[in-house]
């Protein structure tokens, strides 16, 4: 899995996660192979992969391409670029959203990077939007609903991109570090099995404000939410 990457920007560039975590590059090919375009690596990696009888997996870094300010040099285009480079270069590919309630994302990313602490609610909610409406024809997952029945939603988004499900994803979900961000079991330090990670979000004015943001409330009913 590539984690975090986009043709425009990465959270950790593709050359780097090939050759660190997939092993698929090897040292003596990493010089030519950071010459390749982004959907040239994609391609090439896949073409390994498949090779090995897996297949590839995007988790796609597609914040860059709706929320200002998110990494520098970044400039929302508010398209999906991923699916537009493959597309545009013949790649077949097929996605799913896995998805949180905006509220509850804007509270977590001004808790969490100080460089959105002062976001205001209708900026955000605004980007949000364009987002939903962008990918609400894709195939919806809740991050919710995964929270609460980790091995059933993860089931589901295997089956939908056709990819081999095993429980041991769930079982030794905390051993797998080669991605970017958080894949922790919260406070449970004791407990490293994930039948249920905890989700919770501090109810106060504040969120009450997000919740009746007009726009947010539209994206959330666009992303599958009641």
């Amino acid at each position: 899995m590539l984690s975090e990457v986009n043709p425009h920007l990465s959270v950790l560039a593709v050359e780097k996660q090939a050759i660190d975590w997939l092993g698929l590059i090897s040292k003596e090919e990493y010089a030519s192979f950071t010459r390749k375009s982004y959907v040239e690596k994609i391609e090439h990696l896949s073409q390994l992969a498949r090779a090995t009888d897996k297949k590839l997996i995007i988790r796609d870094w597609i914040s860059v391409n709706y929320l200002p300010n998110v990494a520098v040099g970044a400039f929302p285009s508010e398209t999906r670029e991923q699916e537009l480079y493959l597309n545009k270069y013949g790649l077949q590919s097929s996605g799913i959203v896995f998805s949180r309630r905006a509220e509850t994302v804007l509270s977590s990313i001004k808790r969490t990077f100080t460089h959105f602490s002062g976001l205001s609610t209708d900026d955000f909610a605004s980007a949000y939007l364009s987002y939903a409406e962008a990918v609400s024809d894709l195939p919806i997952f809740h991050y919710e609903d995964f929270c609460e029945n980790p091995s059933s939603v993860l089931q589901k988004i295997c089956s939908t991109l056709n990819i081999f499900y095993d429980s041991s994803f769930i079982e030794k979900f905390y051993t797998f570090h080669q991605c970017t961000g958080d894949n922790n079991p919260g406070q449970e330090s004791k407990r490293y099995h994930l039948n249920m990670i905890s989700s919770s979000i501090k109810i106060d004015a504040e969120f009450i404000e997000y919740s009746q943001n007009k726009k947010i409330q539209k994206a959330n009913s666009l992303l599958g939410y009641e």
